[in-house]
């Protein structure tokens, strides 16, 4: 049922265990693949996101929990990563789901998560997907929810991700999207150093909300923890 999803000129080849692509091979390497066993000590750490973000992995799993329960029909995790905080949920559902990331490393790790949850994965319920998120090899108006959790941060432009989120979500459906902003406190000096790294791109909520509405989506849902900033979105 998952394959059916893919755009028809998808050509979907196996990368590793419980991960397919749709990338040439020249494009099939990420930067995220060799940051991936430090991304996870650091970023699932209660402790750290604690003290940086004044958020928590719970309400990061919590969020995605809600936006499944929410909906119906297919699902969609743009920029899934590792699933260190989603890996649970997503196991437990019963929606069919697609996870993409442009790390293979990344989504190795997140079907490890998902094998380990004593959920087999590649069935018709689970796809990880290696795939560019501004170029989603994914067919029109097809998921009810569509996610992206952590990840809108990291585009000084974020127009192409929303683009494509507002392109593969279905009539009625629903974007549903979180993503660190400025705010006060410890957590400015981390943005602001990451974005002197051209890691992230740092900013208040009101740059954020203002690229979702631009972006043609309107913002029904919003709430703000820590640095955290959390939203839903249907299309206008």
């Amino acid at each position: 049922m998952l394959r059916a999803l893919l755009s028809p000129e998808a050509q979907v080849q196996p990368l590793r265990d419980g991960v397919v692509t749709v990338l040439p091979p020249d494009r099939r390497a990420a930067a995220y693949d060799r940051l991936a066993p430090g991304y996870d000590l650091l970023v699932g750490s209660r402790i750290y996101n604690r003290l940086v973000w004044g958020s928590s992995p719970a309400h990061y799993a919590q969020l995605a929990a809600t936006a499944l329960i929410e909906g119906h029909g297919p699902a969609l995790d743009v920029g899934a990563g590792s699933l260190v905080f989603t890996a649970e949920i997503y196991a437990a559902t019963a929606r069919p789901l697609i996870l993409t990331d442009l790390s293979g490393a990344m989504l190795g790790r997140g079907a490890r998560r998902l094998a380990s949850k004593g959920r087999a994965i590649q069935t018709r319920r689970h796809l990880l997907l290696q795939a560019d998120a501004a170029a989603l090899p994914l067919r029109d108006h097809t998921f009810d929810t569509v996610m992206s959790w952590g990840f809108l941060h990291l585009f000084h432009d974020p127009a192409p991700l929303l683009a494509e989120l507002r392109r593969v979500t279905a009539p009625g459906g629903r974007v549903h999207l979180s993503v660190l902003t400025l705010g006060g406190g410890a957590g400015d000096a981390v943005l602001r150093r990451l974005e002197a790294r051209g890691e992230v791109y740092a900013a208040a909520p009101a740059y954020w909300l203002g690229a979702v509405r631009r972006g043609g989506l309107e913002v029904t849902d919003r709430a703000q923890e820590g640095h955290l900033l959390s939203l839903s979105a249907a299309l206008r």
